[in-house]
C-alpha cells in the first residue's frame, strides 16, 4: 500500500504543480502534501525496524510505540491534505 500511496501524492502534486504553478492556494498544500508523504515513508521504515529490534521484548517498548502512533497520525495528515487540494482544484 506504501508504494501506491507514495505514488499518488507524487502524481497528484506534480499536476498541481504542472496545471496550476501560479496558484499558491493549491501550491502551498501539494508542497505540504510531499513533505508529509516523505515524512511518513521516515516513520514507516522507524516503526518496521523498531518492531524488528524489540521483536523479543515481553511488551512493546515506548519508542516503538511512538514511531508506529506518529507513523498512523501522519498519514491520515497526508489523506486530510487531499480534501483542500481537492476543495480548491474544484473552484480553479
Amino acid at each position: 500500500g506504501a508504494i501506491a500511496v507514495a505514488l499518488f501524492v507524487v502524481r497528484t502534486a506534480r499536476r498541481v504543480r504542472e496545471q496550476n504553478a501560479a496558484e499558491t492556494a493549491l501550491a502551498r498544500p501539494a508542497r505540504l502534501l510531499l513533505g508529509l508523504l516523505w515524512l511518513q515513508l521516515a516513520l514507516g521504515g522507524g516503526a518496521y525496524l523498531s518492531r524488528l529490534a524489540t521483536a523479543d521484548a515481553p511488551q512493546p517498548v515506548l519508542y516503538m510505540v511512538a514511531l508506529t502512533v506518529s507513523h498512523v497520525v501522519v498519514g491520515a495528515l497526508v489523506l486530510a491534505m487531499y480534501l483542500p487540494i481537492f476543495q480548491i482544484a474544484g473552484t480553479v
